[in-house]
Parts: C-alpha cells; sequence; structure tokens
C-alpha cells in the first residue's frame, strides 16, 4: 500500500494541480466548515505528520479551514465542539483511550461529520461503537488494488470511510481522488453539530446535576443500599454498619461487627445486599470475615428493624472456607438477579507476591496460599468463582438450574455458576439475566513467556 506521505506529495504536484481544482469547482467551502484532522500514528509518526501536512493543504484549497494534531488528548469535548469534522488520517490502532471514544460518540450524536483516511482502527473490544459503525467491517485493500470507501449517515451524523491501495490505488488517480474529497464534502454537510439535540438528549446537561455529601469521614468504605424511604445503609470493611438519615441529614454508625481484619488487609466486612422483598422482610446479607479460629467467610442473613441490624437475628446461609496465613483476594460481593436468585463472588484467597505478578501456580509442599490451582482452579473450592444460589424462606438455600456443575456434586461444587476468576470484586445481573463481573488482572509489569502484561 503506498504511504500517504507519499500520496498527498503526489497529489500536490503541479500535474495534478489542475485536476484538483476541477474537483473542487462547485464546493464553496464555508468559514464555518472548520475540520480537526487527527493524524496519531505510533507506528510511524512522521508519516502521520506529513499527510496531516498535505492535507491541510488540500482542504485550504478546498476552502475549509483546518487545524491538525497528533495528540490525542485533543479528541475531547471540548476541543470537538468547535469544528464540524473530525477525520482520522493514517492513524495507527486504537490511539484513543475510552473516555475520548465516548467524546467522539457524542460529537457524532450531536450531528457532526467523522472521516476516516486510510485508519488502522480500533480492535473489536476496544471500542464497539466504531465498529458497529463500520457495518460490515470493511477490508483495507492489499497491495495493487483499488480503494475501499462508503459515506453513510449513522447515529446523527456522517461518516465517510476510505481505504487506498498501492500501485493501482494511488490518490494522485482521479477516480481515487474524487471519490475522497466528495466525502470530505458529505461529512460536511448539514447543520454544525448541536449537542442539545433530541438524539443527544440521554446526555443531560451538568448543571441538572446537585451534589450532595453524605458522609465525609469514612474508613474504606465498601458498598451503599438506597432504601425506598431514602434512607442510606453503607458498609465499612473494618465492621462498621452506618446509616445516613435524609430528614436528619446526618449518619451514624448503626452496628459493629466483629471481623477478622488482621494480618489480612482484604478480609473485613466485603459485601451488603438488600433483599429483594426488603419491605416486607427486612432481610440485609452480608459477606464477611467472623473472628475465630475456623478461617471462614459467612455469607450471613440479618434482619433490619428501626434503625439498626439486629446482630441476633443471624442466619448463616453459606460458609466459604478459606486461608488466612496470608493475603490476598477476598472479593465479596453479593448481589440479587432478576430470578430472586442470589450470586456471590469470591476471590482466589491466593497471594500473587512471590509470583514475579504472574500466575501464581506454585505446587511445592506447604505453599498452598501461593498456588491459585487450590482454589480458582479447582471445582470443588468456593474460592476464585461466582456461586448461584435460592434462599429460601427458612435461611437455607436451593441450587438452581444452569449451574456449571450437576445438583449432586459428583463433578464439582453444585453452587459454582462461574470458576476461574482471580478477584471478582463486583459483579452486576441484568433484567436479561446476564451476568457481568469486574476482575483483577494479573500484577505483571511486562508480557513475557509467563503470562501477559496486567490488565483489569
Amino acid at each position: 500500500m503506498a504511504s500517504l506521505k507519499n500520496s498527498f506529495r503526489s497529489l500536490l504536484t503541479p500535474a495534478f494541480s489542475g485536476l484538483l481544482l476541477l474537483l473542487l469547482v462547485g464546493w464553496s467551502g464555508r468559514k464555518e466548515d472548520k475540520v480537526l484532522v487527527f493524524s496519531r500514528n505510533v507506528d510511524n509518526q512522521p508519516s502521520a505528520a506529513t499527510a496531516a501536512k498535505a492535507f491541510m493543504a488540500l482542504a485550504q484549497q478546498a476552502g475549509i479551514e483546518v487545524d491538525t494534531t497528533t495528540n490525542s488528548a485533543y479528541i475531547a469535548e471540548d476541543s470537538l465542539k468547535n469544528y464540524r469534522a473530525l477525520v482520522f488520517l493514517n492513524t495507527s490502532q486504537d490511539v484513543l483511550g475510552t473516555s475520548q471514544q465516548l467524546d467522539v460518540e457524542r460529537f457524532v450524536q450531536a450531528g457532526g461529520g467523522l472521516a476516516l483516511v486510510n485508519p488502522a482502527g480500533f480492535t473489536k473490544y476496544q471500542w464497539p461503537w466504531y465498529q458497529d459503525m463500520l457495518g460490515a467491517n470493511p477490508v483495507r485493500p492489499a497491495t495493487g488494488q483499488t480503494s475501499v470507501s462508503f459515506s453513510r449517515t449513522f447515529d446523527g451524523g456522517r461518516i465517510f470511510y476510505v481505504a487506498t491501495g498501492n500501485a493501482g490505488g494511488s490518490l494522485d488517480n482521479v477516480d481515487l481522488a474524487k471519490p475522497v474529497l466528495d466525502g470530505l464534502k458529505s461529512v460536511l454537510q448539514g447543520p454544525a453539530p448541536d449537542y442539545r439535540n433530541a438524539h443527544t438528549a440521554r446526555m443531560p446537561e451538568e448543571n441538572r446535576f446537585t451534589s450532595v455529601v453524605l458522609e465525609s469521614f469514612m474508613d474504606e468504605p465498601i458498598e451503599m443500599e438506597v432504601m425506598d424511604d431514602g434512607r442510606v445503609l453503607f458498609v465499612e470493611r473494618k465492621g462498621a454498619i452506618k446509616l445516613y438519615d435524609p430528614v436528619a441529614k446526618a449518619t451514624k454508625t448503626i452496628n459493629k461487627l466483629p471481623v477478622h481484619i488482621t494480618g489480612n488487609y482484604e478480609d473485613g466486612l466485603l459485601g451488603m445486599e438488600l433483599d429483594p422483598k426488603f419491605e416486607q422482610n427486612h432481610y440485609v446479607y452480608l459477606y464477611y470475615s467472623p473472628v475465630g479460629a475456623k478461617p471462614v467467610q459467612n455469607l450471613s442473613r440479618f434482619v433490619f428493624t428501626g434503625d439498626s441490624l439486629r446482630l441476633a437475628s443471624e442466619k448463616v446461609v453459606m460458609q466459604v472456607p478459606v486461608q488466612r496465613e496470608t493475603c490476598c483476594h477476598s472479593a465479596g460481593n453479593v448481589y440479587f438477579g432478576p430470578d430472586g436468585h442470589l450470586y456471590l463472588s469470591t476471590g482466589d484467597n491466593t497471594s500473587s507476591k512471590e509470583s514475579d505478578g504472574f500466575s501464581p501456580l506454585d505446587e511445592r509442599p506447604g505453599r498452598a496460599p501461593f498456588d491459585s490451582q487450590k482454589s480458582s482452579g479447582n471445582a470443588n473450592d468456593l474460592r476464585g468463582k461466582i456461586l448461584r444460589i435460592h434462599v429460601e424462606a427458612d435461611g437455607t438455600y436451593t441450587i438452581p438450574n444452569g449451574n456449571l456443575f450437576p445438583k449432586d456434586g459428583s463433578l464439582g461444587k453444585p453452587e459454582i455458576y462461574v470458576m476461574g476468576a482471580r478477584n471478582p470484586y463486583r459483579i452486576w445481573v441484568d433484567k436479561r439475566g446476564f451476568l457481568y463481573w469486574g476482575d483483577v488482572g494479573p500484577d505483571g509489569g511486562t508480557a513475557n513467556e509467563r503470562g501477559p502484561k496486567s490488565q483489569d
């Protein structure tokens, strides 16, 4: 594929200038047609900068005002709102962060134009919106092939895409240059972007929100639940259970649950969830590390009355055996799905401090705390999992259909819904019953034959 640098140099040759003028006839550039050209290419930055300079010269001949940048920090709403269109020019793969991608989406949704000229694109999981925008996911042409291009409306804005090939696919070819210029013209059609239009109504103005501080002095807050009457129940890892009263506009500690935290800075009061029928039965579920010689984590149900938990009402629903010889990875999120089933996340209860940040696999005698094969990789262990049960009225539980192993326990713990997790700290189940979780990735600073670089 010919480089954009050479392609744009060809476009600027005297022999081509007449062709360019012909192509621009009838395109009366408007002063407000200001375009931002983003040309960051981590693989070949000088080439991208050269291409941007050539592109700017072409646009100016068309009467379009152009700014260029190789700094992704400028792909933000504060700057994008000053432009009619954004051009990705000769960019390398995955050059934007998540917040920048969201700002590009808002720009298009507000009616902005997006032109993609020889972009390497974004990986499927790195930017799904980009893949949806491409639709059929056009393939860059191979050497000797002509260009691939299309124009379309998408998500409230206008999109133009072109990728050129080498040899017969150079931009100094009139059959290719005209579609490029027509494509740039197409993304500048219509009114200027308006972030207040109906298509972006799901993004309300900031002045619609009011910040209310409920509590300023907390010690490792873990979770909170808002009751129907507006009161807010929240817990801290070291065992404090607190209640915010919106009428009094004050917070008070209503209970102090004894929890094991000595020598392990991840154990303690780890999770809280209200029963789906809380207004009728007043049940609150806590997942915590009880004090005592027996190393376990308790999933317990308590009764909430008045403005406190009745600690004497505790019903231990499930116990997860753990090791307390060393830290880490306790997890402990509790969540009720739309089907009424209770989901509980558990960490692999394994230290990664002596495995250079990579997968803790250590089969030497006495090294179980450093070997995750005992937990997340073990079908007969409840750690390193997401468990799914159905809590009955008396506080016992049954196994719902669809868990990973048979209910008779013949192939593994029947409570297991997901296994092989490291530290699934937070989980969520949507209204369809789809389970999502955020896990903690490896600690390795660089990738090598032992595993990937740290990614969460």
